[in-house]
């Protein structure tokens, strides 16, 4: 049990760094970062009330809306959740036009 906890903080610590790097290199390209909850994006890009399904389901609801609206089938849910954000981005963006 105790090395699963390390485990695990482990990961945070590389999700930090992720982030960190991340986040410079948008400052030094110019570039705007953002960073957003689960719950946010997918309330905003599936329609309210729909942003914290179960982790299976959430999986199961970014592929589908993909390969609805896009007709692209990814090749995992991670490549569909980043297309699922892309689109929050583009929701916000003109929001604030």
């Amino acid at each position: 049990p105790w090395s699963r906890e390390r485990r695990y903080a482990w990961t945070g610590v590389k999700t930090a760094r992720t982030a960190g790097i991340i986040e410079a290199l948008a400052a030094y390209s110019g570039l705007a970062y953002h960073s957003v909850y689960p719950g946010t994006w997918r309330a905003a890009v599936y329609g309210k009330g729909q942003g914290m399904p179960k982790a299976k389901e959430a999986k199961r609801k970014a592929l589908d809306f993909v390969l609805y609206n896009y007709g692209y089938e990814t090749k995992d849910h991670n490549e569909a959740e980043a297309i699922c954000i892309a689109r929050y981005g583009l929701i916000r963006k003109q929001e604030d036009t």
